[in-house]
């Protein structure tokens, strides 16, 4: 049998830093005060922010049953 070995190259070059956003912010939700990270960049906590459904082919996502 003939055996076929992958191989892999490392990264090459400098990393991108991650986007961030200055300044400290804390939840638009009312009554809110959870203080968001700066790599947030929406302007509401998990909890506040709103379901979003992946898009998936042939299948409807808020419908099905589970």
């Amino acid at each position: 049998m003939n055996e076929t070995t992958l191989t892999g190259h490392k990264l090459q070059g400098k990393r991108r830093r991650p986007k961030t956003v200055e300044g400290l912010r804390v939840c638009a939700a009312k009554e809110c005060t959870t203080r968001l990270s700066r790599y947030n960049r929406k302007g509401t906590c998990h909890l506040h922010t709103p379901v979003k459904f992946p898009r998936v082919r042939g299948h409807d996502v808020r419908t099905a049953e589970a």
